[in-house]
């Protein structure tokens, strides 16, 4: 399946999953569609001994829900899109392959909630200029994705 909002590369045993949408790789429900898509398929795979996920770019790993004027209703108040979010942390967490987060840039909100999901922690990956950030405390927001 060709992916839109996702690349996935092959390196040896190891699978990338970037999240590709620029300039902060905000997350709509077709990136958490295509993303359990991904996850689902790299489980079958059996050159695939583990899986990395980073953000395109700099600026962010993953700046939490699109609110732009084109995606936000898709975001805060949206059923499917929370559900799609929760079920996306739920298969990172019990992926039968370890996940790994390469993390660069910011993490906010749902965002730093899947950067929480992965086994970056374990390995201290995140780079130099990781920013963690909990705007949706800060704003009194309340979180799309469990975890914040």
């Amino acid at each position: 399946m060709p992916y839109d909002t996702l690349k996935l590369a092959h390196v040896g045993g190891v699978s990338w999953i970037t999240l590709d949408r620029p300039p902060v790789n905000a997350v709509t429900v077709q990136l958490l569609e295509e993303l359990l898509h991904a996850l689902d398929t790299l489980e079958g795979r059996n050159q695939t001994r583990c899986i990395v996920r980073a953000g395109a770019g700099t600026k962010a790993f993953c700046a939490g829900a699109d609110l732009s004027a084109s995606a936000g209703s898709q975001a805060h108040g949206n059923n499917r899109f929370r559900a799609l979010g929760r079920a996306a942390l739920d298969r990172v967490e019990t992926h039968p392959k370890p996940v790994f987060g390469a993390l660069r840039g910011w993490c906010i909100a749902g965002g730093l909630a899947q950067a929480l999901e992965t086994r970056w922690a374990e390995l201290n990956d995140a780079s130099q200029d990781c920013q963690e950030g909990k705007a949706a405390f800060r704003e009194k927001r309340t979180p799309v994705f469990k975890g914040l």
